[in-house]
């Protein structure tokens, strides 16, 4: 997760291979994300299912959603992701991650 958003890529682009990450490594913990599911389902289902802390994954929700779709759900279009986003999502994805290592080995 790191070295994507702290590169040269875009804020955006790294944000959305983020979330991406996130999802594999859910799907990998046992809760994928359906096809018809939005992120913000997804991520509900993940906090609920997986006992991710709430906040960093609404944080990185939001960069999601503006990073794929120029605006959180329901608020005014936003300024394009900058350097305090990327700063926000590498918090949000460090303490995730981190809580995702800290769970037990699901075996098959």
């Amino acid at each position: 997760f790191r070295a994507a958003l702290t590169g040269d890529t875009d804020t955006s682009d790294a944000v959305i291979r983020c979330w991406l990450d996130l999802e594999r490594l859910c799907a990998a913990a046992g809760v994928r994300r359906g096809p018809a599911q939005t992120s913000t389902d997804f991520a509900r289902a993940a906090a609920a299912s997986l006992d991710l802390p709430a906040r960093p994954l609404v944080a990185l929700n939001r960069l999601y959603q503006r990073a794929r779709f120029g605006q959180a759900r329901g608020a005014r279009p936003s300024l394009p992701l900058g350097p305090a986003d990327r700063e926000l999502a590498v918090a949000a994805v460090g303490e995730l991650s981190a809580a995702l290592a800290s769970r037990p080995a699901v075996t098959p």
